[in-house]
């Protein structure tokens, strides 16, 4: 599921047009910016940590794809490496459709503290299945802008950043 949260969004959220009630252009788009090699990792609900890094961009526009390994880590050990690939367009499309299906959504601006600093942020709140999501993302955080995911379901964050860079 982490994997599935965090790949998801990274080129999607981020990047969508404002045709609802809801002003999506708050939300950051992470992939202008996006390159080869940056990197984020984050510590996961399941007691593990994760590593996703920009492994190749191709085309450009709407139409880039971008090639990410996620690195599933037990302390310093990776015991799951995959790359996903994203095509922008085809994550805009499944996103407005979600959105579309389900438009009741908050966004917030919002300053977080995490990765031992406060990072500027904005707050997306949504409700699904009666669980409340609360998702974190900045322009400074590379890799999708992920900075925290809160779930209604859990105690402790399902994600949480813990470092990044290029």
């Amino acid at each position: 599921m982490l994997k599935r949260i965090s790949v998801a969004v990274v080129f999607t959220l981020a990047c969508l047009n404002a045709s609802y009630a809801v002003d999506f252009s708050k939300i950051p788009d992470t992939t202008k910016n996006a390159k080869v090699g940056q990197w984020a990792t984050y510590s996961t609900a399941a007691g593990m940590s994760q590593k996703q890094t920009i492994t190749e961009i191709t085309g450009e526009g709407d139409d880039r794809v971008f090639t990410v390994r996620l690195d599933i880590m037990m302390g310093d050990n990776v015991i799951q490496s995959t790359d996903t690939v994203t095509s922008l367009r085809e994550s805009k499309a499944q996103q407005a459709a979600a959105m579309e299906a389900d438009p009741d959504v908050k966004i917030t601006d919002v300053k977080v503290n995490a990765a031992g600093k406060e990072i500027d942020a904005v707050l997306v709140e949504f409700v699904a299945g009666g669980i409340t999501t609360k998702m974190y993302m900045s322009e400074e955080i590379p890799v999708g802008g992920i900075v925290k995911i809160e779930s209604s379901a859990m105690a402790q964050p399902l994600m949480e950043i813990t470092g990044y860079g290029e």
